[in-house]
């Protein structure tokens, strides 16, 4: 009988689990379209499940990998992706990546705990310090750097 409670307390918590990813993923893949910033929500909940913040890291790539092609993928369905553009930053944010990454798995998990909250700590002062610009949208548009160089 006591077998039998334990199996069943063990497959609830599995369940409960398995619902709290699923929803931690739901909102960190809307807040990423959004704002950019899913992995707020993402990577802490992998931490919270018990995986090493070197694992957490890398496993939250996979949901960022994933959220790079769906996004991309509904957003040229409607004809809002410049891919000129999008292919020269993707080209730099591929050779930061390989630093980043390369630097991170180097580090203490003290000092990438201490880096990736810092990181969401910045974020989140951002958007404190101006919640209308988040929640109405861009304060004027960005000129590109031929303008500003003239």
């Amino acid at each position: 009988m006591a077998a039998a409670y334990g199996e069943q307390e063990r497959s609830f918590e599995i369940l409960l689990e398995a619902l709290l990813v699923a929803i931690a993923g739901l909102v960190g893949g809307f807040v990423s379209t959004l704002a950019s910033d899913g992995s707020s929500v993402t990577l802490p909940a992998l931490e919270l499940f018990g995986l090493p913040e070197h694992v957490a890291n890398g496993t939250n790539r996979l949901s960022v990998l994933s959220l790079g092609f769906v996004g991309t993928f509904s957003f040229a369905r409607r004809g809002l992706v410049d891919w000129r553009k999008g292919a020269r930053i993707a080209a730099f944010i591929a050779l930061g990546t390989i630093v980043g990454s390369s630097a991170a798995v180097e580090l203490s998990d003290a000092v990438l705990d201490a880096t990736v909250i810092s990181g969401l700590l910045l974020v989140l002062a951002m958007i404190l310090a101006r919640p209308g610009r988040w929640l109405r949208g861009r304060e004027g548009t960005l000129k590109s750097f031929a303008c500003r160089a003239s």
